[in-house]
């Protein structure tokens, strides 16, 4: 399929070394008939974004970065209205991974870790949106979602919200598609304890997930004054417990204070941090089940295996990205039971990306989720 280009240009944060974006208009491409073009309403900065951002992870070729988006169908091909059920001025969201749909994790639906994602096999050529995609890839630079457009092929998964949401509510989808998928690699029942490290976006995300799921009791643990605040929000999207582990001398003997002495059912690691890993790890009961979401930046861990985990037969598991978890994420959003919008906390414009970055970067205490907005009102 040959892509025509047009006059009509595109502002977009082109990503071109750690800590310096420089904004840059492209050329808005023309559509297939199976194509959409994404006007882009708000993108958060995931944490994710901040190894990039410092040289920790990432392509070295310069991208756009930006997974988590939300945003309307500003043009759309001929077919994609038919095959899709969308149209103009629909509010959609689009999964952060544009999977192959051939390769064998694809067709046994975890599509997450799809084959052709990995460099190795493809050489570069990347399948995440805003995290490995070149802007040299075509038919368009336009693969993530700090820019005005985003541009949406026909093997990405799109998902339409029926009942318009806010923006900032909206924004939010990924990294509860992220804390789904986390509870669900978990198998997550009714009834069981649920221990949550770390009160960021993805952990204040995995409360609510939790709490869908019906967990009982649903433990939220921070760090630090920086972490209080969080935590109160915490409590107001439905846990019933929070630590603060800075002020206590042993946040293992908090939680078997709730739960009983066995240790909690599962874990859900969302704080990257090396420490609060080791942690996860030690408070559930035997035959407990630790899932590790955040990422640490490459940090080696501090345990025993023999007593830590074959001894007590815990189960550890990565989880990457959030297949499965979108539609759940846009049932949950729609159904408006719990203030998410509360997560977004600032707001930038594209220009001032930069500044964002540093400010995000520096770890504020009154800071959750910071988003890019590509349209602000003048």
């Amino acid at each position: 399929m040959k892509f025509q280009k047009m006059n009509e240009k595109v502002k977009a944060a082109l990503f071109v070394k750690p800590g310096k974006f420089i904004i840059q208009e492209f050329e808005k491409p023309s559509l297939g008939p199976y194509d959409i073009l994404m006007k882009i309403r708000l993108c958060g900065i995931c944490g994710s974004d901040i190894h990039f951002w410092n040289g920790v992870q990432g392509i070295s070729t310069p991208y756009i970065m930006g997974h988590e988006f939300i945003g309307e169908v500003t043009e759309v091909g001929t077919k994609a209205i038919q095959q899709r059920r969308i149209n103009i001025d629909d509010q959609i969201t689009v999964e952060i991974l544009i999977p192959c749909h051939q390769c064998r994790w694809c067709k046994q639906g975890r599509y997450n870790i799809c084959q052709k994602d990995d460099a190795s096999f493809t050489g570069g050529y990347g399948r995440q949106y805003g995290c490995n995609i070149p802007a040299s890839r075509l038919p368009t630079p336009l693969w993530g979602g700090f820019a005005q457009y985003l541009y949406v092929p026909p093997e990405a998964f799109v998902h339409k919200y029926e009942k318009k949401m806010e923006w900032k509510t909206g924004v939010l989808t990924e990294p509860l598609a992220t804390a789904l998928h986390a509870v669900n690699v978990a198998k997550l029942g009714a009834g069981e304890s649920c221990v949550i490290l770390g009160p960021g976006t993805i952990g204040l995300c995995a409360v609510v997930a939790a709490k869908n799921a019906g967990a009982y009791p649903i433990i939220l643990i921070g760090a630090g004054e920086k972490d209080e605040n969080r935590l109160v929000v915490g409590q107001e999207l439905g846990a019933d417990y929070t630590i603060n582990s800075s002020q206590i001398k042993n946040p293992i003997d908090k939680v078997r204070e709730v739960v009983g002495d066995f240790g909690a059912d599962m874990s859900i690691e969302a704080s990257g941090s090396p420490e609060a890993q080791v942690l996860a790890i030690k408070m559930v009961k035997r035959g407990g089940r630790c899932v590790f979401v955040g990422i640490n930046g490459r940090k080696a861990l501090t345990l025993i295996p023999d007593t830590d985990l074959v001894f007590r037969e815990v189960s550890v598991s990565g989880c990457i990205l959030s297949a499965q978890g979108y539609e759940g994420a846009v049932k949950i959003i729609q159904s408006s039971q719990f203030p998410l919008s509360k997560l977004v906390t600032h707001e930038f414009s594209l220009e001032r990306i930069n500044q964002a970055f540093h400010f995000i970067n520096s770890r504020p205490d009154n800071a959750i989720k910071a988003v890019i907005n590509p349209w602000p009102k003048s």
